[in-house]
């Protein structure tokens, strides 16, 4: 089966697409380029989305955690240029308000380490320049053969999954995030100030995708149902 690679090649009026074919190179107007391109600008776009609202859900938790003005702690988290510092300034506060001992600051380092993580993922994945790898059916592949860097780690995290697949993946995580995040907010609110949470007040558990633990008592679970 042969299989075609479609790149973007960088023109002064814009991008043109270019297959190459033996040795010819067949020009593509910017139009079926774009149109090709459409599943992956949408799957790109909503994932895109839901990280955004992920960071108002932890945005919301900082102010409350600060409590002073809320117009002061949104203009505080908002002069941060980059995600990964306003998550560290979330956990400065979170640590100076509640014991070290208290499970909700377990919960909330867990969940900016997992962001943390998270957010390397969604780097390489946003920017990794695309192609279109032309077979029985058009596939999306990192460009990863002109040593881009998020590229090649876009692939190796990839291994045999569809880039596609992927971005579904990741928008259902963010997604899975933001709710935990909102969940634990509205834990927080229900906290008194720098003191421990109300014990009679069970901790939001973490939804199914980001619960390693719960999957890893599922899949022993399952073992044992098979040996019986």
């Amino acid at each position: 089966m042969t299989k075609k690679v479609v790149e973007a090649a960088g023109s002064a009026e814009g991008h043109s697409t270019a297959t190459a074919v033996g040795q010819a190179l067949i020009e593509k107007p910017d139009e079926l380029y774009d149109t090709a391109f459409v599943p992956y600008a949408i799957e790109i776009g909503f994932f895109t989305r839901e990280w955004n609202h992920l960071h108002e859900v932890l945005c919301s938790i900082f102010c409350n955690l600060v409590r002073s003005k809320t117009d002061a702690s949104q203009a505080v988290w908002y002069a941060v240029p980059h995600d990964r510092t306003a998550r560290l300034m979330l956990l400065a506060a979170a640590s100076s308000v509640f014991e070290p001992d208290d499970e909700i600051l377990s919960e909330i380092s867990w969940l900016v380490e997992s962001i943390d993580k998270f957010g390397r993922d969604r780097d390489n994945i946003l920017h990794s320049p695309v192609s279109i790898l032309l077979s029985e059916q058009v596939e999306f592949i990192p460009r990863w053969f002109r040593g881009n860097g998020s590229a090649t780690r876009l692939k190796e995290r990839l291994a045999n999954k569809k880039l596609l697949d992927e971005l579904k993946r990741y928008r259902a995580k963010a997604v899975a995030f933001a709710t935990h995040a909102s969940n634990l907010n509205a834990y927080i609110v229900n906290c008194l100030p720098g003191e421990k949470a109300n014990p009679l007040q069970p901790l939001p558990d973490r939804p199914e995708p980001l619960d390693a633990r719960r999957k890893n008592k599922g899949q022993a679970q399952n073992q044992q149902a098979r040996s019986k």
